[in-house]
């Protein structure tokens, strides 16, 4: 649920490199202050718009062109709006001398050099480098006469596929690999990576990402939404249905519930997941929400955690914890005024005795430029039963589940995370909406792409690429074998990627083979 999305819509300006430079020094701010003033929030400015460059806040005004702003600010994009923003300012200015024409460069061989990121993206170790980007395929999702109106990535399985508008299905041939996430439980351990040219989303189109594992879409150029959506589902926990019986939440957040008896008989409401911030505590409870967890530069890339149920008569499944999703652009991402990204956590179930809902995701962003017109959210969702409490959303804290004579609610689920990398020499452009959780929760940060390094060698096993020495020795000379043979099997490869391995998970032969060579073969981090 996108909790806050149709709140008021707020205007914000982030400057991804330094403060503001040339500005001249700060005037007093307060009701009705003119363009530059220093100021807390729109309504002290003159023009309504204040807006946040570094650390700093000041009040902007709506443009047409550089003419319209003065000094140190140029006219800039920001969804439906153009505003004045810190930027070298020309209007007016002669043109440059042409002087005498440049050098020529080095001759043209006739060989065209590899295309490559000009960053490390994070999560990938540099491996990325020295792939084949699919450089010849640019995804087009939402023209109405197309193939393609809506798109499905599966990330355990690498399959892409498209529906039209008459739910005919076509597969869209894109590369994918599994790439490891040292330092991530399981099956967050691993991404599910697409590579593509470029993403081009209008007329209300969507693609969603889906599976267990974390997703990652990277396009060599742009990834644009200018009227759609892109939903996160991957990586996110679920839930199991489950026929009876109190369970905790699953996840590194999963929700608790409370093992005290109400009078009338049973537990409680479920507690919602925690992410970045904690789930809220069924009704009757006093303990029992999850941890928080992930770091702010979602480094590793984890999906949110799923709410408890309390089991028993009128209980229902725990809500699904939103998933997790990587874009990267060698360009620019840009999110228009009618785009959305969520990566939002699901309602707890229940009919009289609430689950709690699952917390929000994680969505992480890196391109040079980074344009926000739209829409991003990671929120929790809802506790289960009408007396659930709300999932957390904005800067508001997940609510608890209260209790009447017929219905105990579960918790809500806990906020997510959001990370926006851009490139340390430029800014990113205006957020021109709202982006829920705000960046004053701490919950969603800004940060700098990483320099290119050498990328380190790599070793593949059954279509799952390592970056590092360590864990390439230990797969491709040890245990490839019989991770090979456990591809084949549906019940080891259910074994290794379930949460909660069932009984037989620890009998079967090849689910044995595999944990006993890793064991004595692979350090830690490659398991």
């Amino acid at each position: 649920m996108e909790h806050g999305i149709l709140l008021a819509t707020r205007l914000v300006l982030i400057l991804s490199s330094i403060l503001l430079a040339g500005c001249g020094s700060p005037r007093n701010s307060g009701p009705g202050a003119s363009f530059g003033a220093t100021c807390v929030a729109s309504t002290d400015c003159e023009s309504g718009l204040c807006v946040t460059a570094g650390a700093s806040r000041f009040c902007s005004k709506r443009c047409n062109s550089d003419c319209d702003c003065s000094g140190s600010f140029v006219c800039v994009s920001a969804g439906a709006d153009r505003v004045c923003g810190p930027g070298t300012n020309t209007c007016g200015a002669p043109p440059p001398d042409a002087g005498t024409a440049p050098d020529a460069g080095p001759p043209d061989t006739g060989v065209e050099a590899p295309p490559s990121l000009g960053f490390d993206p994070s999560n990938l170790n540099g491996w990325i480098h020295g792939q084949s980007l699919g450089t010849d395929q640019d995804v087009l999702i939402g023209c109405p006469s197309c193939r393609c109106r809506s798109a499905y990535f599966n990330t355990d399985t690498g399959e892409a596929m498209c529906l039209n508008r008459r739910s005919e299905e076509t597969i869209l041939d894109v590369p994918f690999h599994v790439v490891m996430q040292p330092g991530a439980p399981v099956p967050a351990d691993s991404l599910g990576v697409f590579l593509v040219n470029s993403l081009t989303i209008q007329d209300g189109g969507t693609i969603a990402f889906n599976g267990d594992r974390p997703g990652v879409l990277v396009a060599m150029e742009h990834i644009t939404v200018t009227d759609g959506k892109i939903v996160a589902n991957a990586g996110g926990w679920v839930f199991p249905d489950l026929a009876s019986g109190a369970q905790r939440g699953f996840g590194p957040g999963g929700g608790g519930f409370s093992t005290a008896v109400r009078p009338s008989g049973g537990a409680g409401g479920g507690a919602g997941g925690s992410f970045c911030s904690g789930g809220g505590l069924g009704a009757s409870m006093t303990v029992g929400a999850g941890a928080t967890y992930g770091s702010v530069s979602c480094s590793p890339l984890l999906g949110g955690s799923t709410g408890a149920t309390p089991g028993g008569i009128g209980s229902g499944d725990g809500g699904d914890g939103g998933g997790a999703l990587q874009l990267v652009a060698g360009t620019k991402i840009e999110i228009g005024s009618a785009g959305v990204v969520v990566a939002n956590g699901h309602n707890g179930g229940g009919s009289s005795v609430g689950s709690g809902g699952g917390s929000g995701g994680a969505l992480l962003l890196e391109a040079p430029t980074v344009v926000i017109g739209g829409q991003l959210s990671a929120n929790g969702d809802r506790g289960g039963t009408r007396l659930g409490g709300a999932g957390a959303y904005d800067e508001f804290q997940a609510g608890n589940g209260t209790e009447d004579s017929s219905a105990y609610g579960g918790g809500g689920g806990g906020i997510g995370r959001i990370r926006i990398n851009t490139d340390p020499s430029g800014y990113m452009a205006a957020i021109d909406s709202l982006i829920s959780p705000f960046l004053a929760t701490g919950c969603t940060t800004l940060g700098r792409l990483q320099p290119r390094s050498s990328p380190p060698p790599t070793a593949t096993c059954s279509g799952v690429t390592l970056a590092s020495d360590s864990c390439g020795a230990c797969l491709g000379e040890q245990c490839c074998a019989r991770l090979q043979a456990c591809e084949g099997s549906a019940l080891c490869q259910t074994c290794r990627t379930s949460a909660t391995p069932g009984p037989a998970c620890g009998t079967d032969a090849l689910v044995l083979a595999v944990q006993t060579c890793q064991d004595d073969r692979c350090p830690g981090a490659c398991r």
